[in-house]
């Protein structure tokens, strides 16, 4: 890598020679800018991703059902778990995965959870791990509008 001398607008010239490679230095303005969308996008994520999910828990408060979700598996990733289930509303069935923490029991392959889910948009689903597992097997197709055991919600 080579500084090169200034051009006739001079400015300095940064040179890889292996491949040619020719950039400039960047101005001020421009480091200002790329640090400002550095800083900015995560901050955006985060504004979105909480407007999407406060949406979701509206329709699920809204219209929410419920029904039986059959885990098939697990990653983890930082200090949770993402359980993979998959449930079915009107003879079609939905994938999708639910967020625990690592130090709660899941039974993550084959285990049977109740599932909230939109019955305007049956994408919009959350499985509930805090509820005992379930062993109910005769599920109304459009699911059940109540929880069909009560729990204790320690």
């Amino acid at each position: 890598m080579l500084l090169n001398e200034p051009e006739e607008t001079g400015k300095w010239r940064i040179t890889w020679e292996p491949f040619g490679w020719t950039s400039r230095i960047p101005t001020w303005t421009e480091v200002f800018i790329g640090s400002a969308l550095f800083i900015a996008m995560p901050v955006l994520y985060v504004i979105v991703y909480d407007k999407v999910n406060k949406a979701e828990e509206k329709e699920l408060a809204e219209n929410g059902r419920y029904t039986i979700g059959y885990t098939t598996g697990q990653i983890y990733q930082n200090n949770s778990r993402y359980v993979f289930y998959y449930y079915f509303i009107n003879g079609r069935r939905f994938e999708t995965s639910g967020r625990t923490a690592r130090s709660t029991y899941v039974n993550f392959e084959n285990g049977r959870y109740y599932v909230k889910f939109s019955s305007k948009n049956p994408e919009i689903a959350r499985i509930l791990f805090h509820v005992p597992e379930c062993r109910d097997s005769l599920v109304p197709p459009d699911g059940w509008a109540a929880l069909p055991v009560e729990f204790d919600a320690k």
